[in-house]
């Protein structure tokens, strides 16, 4: 028996309208390494496809990467407390390979600018030889309710563009998700604003800025700091025009309560490409290192110059503004527009 089912995914900012039938069925998977697997299990929860997934409102200039093109499922990888029937097959295969930690060693897809050789694969319980001794982990997250134990989720700390901390007075920290269901950097609408200014729009897309950050917290000396250059989020649409896959995810503030984890940050696809990602299970932490030659890859020549500021004005600088004194809030006083400064109202 299958059950039809419609509803919508939040991929990078975009509505896409999923059309499928659930059901239980019998599955067979096939592992290459250097010992040939191949696993099944029955009655297994599974969800078809029945339509290919369609943007409810298309993004402008043709963004598209072809996501899910061909495909007639998803394989989700989060933990089992999200589905209804507590188990999902990724857990099933984790039992099997009693995996404790597993290595997302992805590729950019054919589109983008930089390509790395080989293929993308997951492997378990091994990392590969070249990031051991640059791995950089995050703190242990937060566990003990259904979202938390399901995610693969850390804290970054400090993160900036242009070398300038893109939280600046709002916070050391903000969490981050691994959601490789979309390809993007995707950003809670107040970072993306801040990034976008620093980065401007007419800037060459395949002269990109850095993105650097933290997986601790201010400290002397200061922590070691993970690199991605914003190149290897570059690609080519279908039009050939290169765009750099950032995301700015809306969300409806009405519905949606006053928790990071409904705001959160998102490692997509090509994020997980960009970077060496590992995910131990039993400590609950991450581990991520830079491929490639962030510096290299990167420059700094197109970050917006900062403004300077007059008089009683003080620089903002994630939005690269000179705020005027808050000559309103002090009695009998108003500011001069001409001077920046707080005079006497006449």
């Amino acid at each position: 028996n299958t059950t039809p089912h419609t509803d919508v995914l939040m991929i990078d900012g975009l509505e896409y309208r999923q059309r499928g039938i659930e059901g239980l069925d019998t599955m067979m998977m096939e592992l290459s390494g250097p010992t040939r697997h191949i696993f099944s299990w029955s009655a297994v929860p599974v969800r078809l496809l029945t339509d290919n997934l369609t943007a409810v409102t298309p993004g402008p200039m043709n963004l598209s990467l072809n996501l899910f093109e061909g495909v007639d499922g998803i394989l989700g990888g989060s933990g089992p407390t999200l589905s209804c029937r507590n188990t999902t097959l990724w857990h099933l295969l984790l039992q099997r390979l009693n995996a404790t930690r597993f290595f997302l060693d992805f590729r950019a897809p054919p589109a983008a600018l930089i390509q790395d050789p080989g293929q993308s694969q997951i492997v378990f319980n091994e990392v590969d030889p070249a990031a051991v001794g640059k791995l950089l982990w995050s703190q242990p997250k937060q566990t003990g309710d259904t979202i938390n134990d399901a995610m693969h989720e850390l804290l970054i700390y400090r993160p900036k563009v242009c070398g300038v901390d893109l939280l600046y007075n709002a916070s050391s920290n903000w969490l981050t998700v691994v959601d490789t269901s979309g390809p993007c950097l995707a950003l809670p609408p107040f970072l993306f604003d801040r990034v976008v200014t620093h980065i401007p729009v007419d800037c060459p897309a395949s002269e990109a800025a850095l993105f650097t950050f933290s997986l601790q917290d201010q400290s002397e000396p200061s922590p070691p700091e993970v690199t991605l250059a914003l190149e290897r989020l570059v690609f080519r649409n279908e039009s050939g025009v290169e765009l750099v896959c950032l995301a700015r995810q809306d969300t409806n503030s009405e519905r949606v309560p006053a928790d990071m984890m409904y705001s959160h940050i998102a490692f997509g696809s090509m994020v997980a490409a960009a970077l060496y990602l590992v995910i131990d299970l039993e400590n609950h932490t991450i581990g991520l290192a830079s491929r490639g030659d962030a510096q290299a890859e990167s420059s700094q020549e197109y970050c917006a110059v900062p403004e300077t500021c007059i008089a009683m004005q003080s620089y903002f600088p994630p939005l690269n503004v000179c705020e005027d004194p808050p000559c309103q809030r002090y009695l009998f006083m108003t500011l001069d527009d001409d001077t920046k400064m707080c005079v006497w109202r006449a």
